[in-house]
């Protein structure tokens, strides 16, 4: 009967891949106390594992009214209607975070994808190089501009991006 014990359960359990069993262990928590803001995110973090994105969405969207500053969560709620292919509402969500945090990495990567998925591929390469401006050594997202100038046919732009790739790391054989 003792609310942080049933959500240490259900972090063991997702560490097994026990999904199912996790959310329980995580509604336990929460229907020994409701406020416990930590098990809410943390079973909203497993419903979107389990594609279950109308009850991810359902948690992140209760934890955002009692905190609506709480940028982790908004993210995560961005990422579940991403994932239902609900642009509109991912992009409101990214946007919002990025009022309040101008220029944060994990909102403008999420907005890139949201961009990218909607063939806005010059916008989501714009957000891709605010993260690159802010931290030149991000091979990750370098390669990621690479792929999307690629993918857009523009190839002498992508092979110059795999070339600096290959020069700052030379073993990096996905380039």
């Amino acid at each position: 009967q003792h609310a942080l014990t049933h959500e240490a359960r259900g972090a063991a359990l997702a560490i097994l891949n026990r999904l199912d069993d996790s959310r329980a262990a995580y509604a336990k928590a929460l229907e020994l106390d409701p406020q416990a803001s930590t098990a809410r995110m943390q079973r909203a973090q497993v419903a979107l594992l389990e594609e279950k994105y109308d009850e991810a969405i359902a948690d992140a969207t209760k934890l955002l009214d009692a905190d609506e500053a709480n940028h982790a969560v908004r993210l995560l709620r961005a990422q579940a209607y991403f994932r239902q292919e609900n642009m509109n509402a991912a992009l409101a969500d990214v946007n919002q975070v990025l009022q309040a945090r101008p220029g944060a990495p994990p909102a403008l990567r999420m907005r890139a994808q949201i961009h990218a998925a909607q063939k806005k591929i010059d916008q989501a390469i714009a957000d891709l190089r605010e993260i690159m401006r802010r931290d030149p050594d991000d091979l990750e997202t370098l390669f990621q501009i690479a792929m999307l100038y690629r993918g857009q046919k523009n190839f002498s732009r992508a092979m110059a991006l795999f070339d600096e790739l290959l020069e700052k790391q030379p073993e990096a054989w996905f380039v």
